[in-house]
């Protein structure tokens, strides 16, 4: 027990506590400076439900005349089995706008898909003279249509389905 005493509760030297060396005065706070706040730009008003749709149909009817104008005049020449780089892929279905590819926003079609080579899987012929291609990549897969109405080749917007 003596030996506990000793080490445990044996006679050292308390150690002071250091006296804390008193700061100078804080130096006195400068004058603030009336500083110019950049202004906060106005939110757009809400529009109404005549509004909005007014300004959706010249949306989509822009969308629509300028798709129109990037259509080939002629049925894809493609078979089953070719292969197709991203450009000559964008470039035969023609590089759509307003194409929302799963939860992302509207984006154009070149956007959408992968810098990959895409194989013609299937070409579907149907009675009214419309095809349907199917072209696949390892990891996506594009289907779109076109055809014949009233005398004028359209083709459809085409979708972008990951696999």
């Amino acid at each position: 027990m003596s030996f506990h005493v000793k080490s445990k509760h044996g006679t050292q030297p308390k150690t002071e506590a250091k006296p804390i060396p008193k700061t100078e005065k804080p130096a006195p706070k400068k004058a603030k400076v009336a500083e110019e706040k950049p202004k906060k730009e106005t939110k757009e008003k809400r529009l109404s439900v005549t509004e909005y749709e007014k300004k959706t149909k010249e949306q989509s009817s822009k969308l629509w005349k300028n798709r129109l104008k990037a259509m080939r005049k002629s049925m894809a020449t493609v078979k089953v089995g070719d292969k197709l780089t991203k450009k000559d892929l964008v470039k035969l279905v023609g590089d759509s706008q307003g194409i929302s590819h799963g939860k992302e926003p509207v984006k154009l079609f070149s956007s959408g898909i992968k810098k990959q080579k895409f194989t013609i899987t299937k070409v579907m012929k149907k009675a009214n003279d419309w095809q349907i291609f199917y072209a696949e990549s390892p990891s996506q897969r594009v289907v779109w249509k076109e055809g014949p109405v009233k005398n004028k080749h359209f083709v459809t917007i085409p979708t972008i389905v990951e696999k």
